[in-house]
């Protein structure tokens, strides 16, 4: 089996498919991050959220590796929305403090997950970037890969297994093999990161999602191991105030004044955080789809190089992990490591994709979608009522058992269990569900959890259940149930 990029999802499927006796060899353009080095990291989110939809694809291996790695991060238990007019407000993820985020650090991840995989007994080859890809006429012969090497030269690799691509968004691997076509959507805005040092930030809730929501902009702020914040903010890339015409520091320091005087204390006020924000460098942020997922019995691609999508619900890698999960299932399954069938190999690819791509798509879309809610609808008074009497709702000793958000299905579905909630069930539920949370939530201007309690008519929000989400529920085969922290607290 070779593996083409050891980033997060690269280096998870190394050692899933270690743990389940296929012989692995994972190459990566990179030399070892572990080694100190920064390559490749200018541009790229710091942080990242593990979801438990992420967590329970690792339930296959050994579990003090899932234990170790959320040992890695933060809990995170809900946003924190600062406002434009001062206030402070909180909103719940889940139903209590028993569902929860992990905010961990991208590069220690995957350090981790690059030991893991060394020590599971895989081959990881660094310095070997991939440059072209020579498929064969007949079943019989290698796939022939070429790497340009980190100190000069070329060398080409014969792989008899298949070649599975996890090489990132813009994977060199899917670029080279014309079967394979991707569309890209690059969003018009894009993201620079700022440091909320551990000295400054201490007044602010260390297990909250910060979000100070702006209108056409906003600033999100995620807790690390040592008491600091990592701050992304996102805005226009072009356009009167973008990216591009914050161009000095002096821009920089009467655009924070202007739209984030509430948050310059938490940066180590205004000096250092424009001189960050100038200087740092700019992220992308786009949607990439790819079809077909897979070629005959030779080449299938996982993680970003498969569905790249904004990080705006946080599950980019945790739907790359599902990949790892659904694809070491159908190999184990119809092409096990004794078996040298083509035939059963093409099947086990070729399932994987089809289960895979319809939940890929749907959580593109809710992404999208969770852009819009962070930078606009966290700031409005209407929105923040109707998610009151939504957390109301769920919260319901009767009616919660059958009525989950669409963020808890998102975060905490998935898994192998019966019924479980794919990406795509979450988004045809949370569609039938918002509507119904926007005819209860009619006439109440409040947010506090306990005036949601009392408005909430129980009787006319079972009524609009049974008939408007229910039936859906059952169509889709769903049970909510599953949906929790579970096996990966």
């Amino acid at each position: 089996m070779t593996i083409v990029g050891a980033g997060l999802v690269g280096s998870l499927l190394a050692v899933v498919l270690r743990s389940r006796g296929y012989r692995v060899t994972v190459y990566e353009g990179r030399r070892d991050p572990r080694e100190g080095t920064q390559e490749n990291s200018a541009g790229r989110s710091i942080n990242l959220v593990a979801t438990a939809r992420g967590l329970k694809a690792l339930s296959t291996l050994p579990p003090d590796v899932a234990t170790r790695l959320k040992a890695l991060g933060t809990k995170v238990y809900g946003r924190v929305i600062h406002t434009s007019e001062g206030q402070t407000l909180s909103q719940k993820y889940g139903k209590d403090d028993d569902e929860y985020n992990i905010s961990l650090s991208r590069s220690k991840l995957n350090d981790f997950l690059l030991g893991e995989a060394e020590k599971a007994g895989a081959c990881i080859k660094f310095g070997h970037r991939l440059c072209n890809v020579k498929l064969p006429a007949d079943s019989e012969s290698s796939t022939q890969l070429e790497f340009t090497m980190g100190g000069g030269g070329t060398c080409l690799t014969a792989c008899f297994g298949p070649v599975i691509g996890s090489d990132g968004a813009g994977s060199a691997l899917r670029r080279a093999v014309p079967a394979f076509e991707a569309s890209s959507d690059i969003l018009a805005a894009g993201y620079k990161e700022v440091l909320l040092p551990a000295h400054c930030s201490q007044t602010l809730d260390q297990y909250g999602l910060h979000i100070w929501p702006r209108g056409d902009h906003f600033l999100m702020g995620l807790a690390n191991k040592d008491g600091s914040f990592t701050g992304t903010l996102y805005l226009a890339n072009e356009g009167d105030l973008s990216f591009s015409s914050l161009d000095s520091e002096e821009k920089w320091r009467q655009f924070l004044e202007e739209h984030y005087s509430d948050a310059l204390p938490f940066m180590d006020g205004v000096e250092k955080a424009s001189e960050q924000l100038y200087n740092n460098p700019l992220g992308m942020l786009g949607t990439v789809k790819v079809a077909p997922w897979r070629v005959g019995n030779r080449i299938a691609l996982v993680g970003d190089a498969a569905h790249a999508v904004v990080p705006f619900f946080g599950q980019g890698m945790n739907c790359g992990f599902e990949d790892v999960d659904c694809l070491a299932q159908e190999l184990s399954t119809r092409w096990p490591p004794s078996s040298g069938t083509p035939q059963k190999l093409e099947q086990a690819l070729e399932s994987y994709a089809r289960r895979r791509k319809p939940h890929a798509d749907a959580i593109a879309t809710m992404a999208l979608e969770n852009y819009v809610e962070m930078m606009r609808s966290t700031g409005d008074p209407i929105f923040r009522s109707r998610k009151a009497i939504e957390a109301a709702l769920e919260r319901d000793g009767e009616l919660g058992a059958s009525f989950r958000s669409r963020y808890a299905m998102v975060c905490y579905g998935g898994g192998q269990s019966r019924g479980s909630v794919g990406y795509l069930d979450a988004l045809k539920l949370g569609e039938a569900q918002w509507g119904v949370v926007c005819d209860l939530a009619e006439g109440f201007s409040g947010s506090d959890s306990q005036e949601a309690d009392a408005f909430l008519d129980r009787g006319r929000a079972a009524q609009l259940l049974e008939e408007r989400v229910w039936p859906l529920q059952k169509q889709l085969g769903v049970d909510l149930a599953t949906v929790g922290i579970g096996s990966t607290s």
